[in-house]
């Protein structure tokens, strides 16, 4: 979810999309045995039973006061879209 958000997606239909576009690589990373990805309605219930919008707001705000300052990476995709 937190990729997702961090690339542009709002809404959690847009967030599952993003994933699952990019759920072979996730599953690699990580090592997910399992290499399906979550549905919207499944980021939709995770976002409104156990995520604090605020606190994820927080963390994405801490993460953007780090771009652009020396020692921090920043990598940038462009896929000619």
């Amino acid at each position: 979810m937190f990729l997702g958000k961090l690339c542009g997606e709002d809404k959690p239909s847009g967030i599952a999309e993003w994933v699952a576009l990019r759920g072979a690589w996730i599953a690699n990373v990580l090592g997910l045995k399992r290499k399906s990805m979550p549905s919207n309605h499944t980021y939709r219930r995770k976002l409104a039973d156990i995520l604090d919008e605020q606190e994820f707001e927080a963390l994405l705000g801490k993460h953007h006061q780090y771009c652009g300052k020396e020692g921090y990476q920043v990598v940038v995709a462009i896929d000619g879209r």
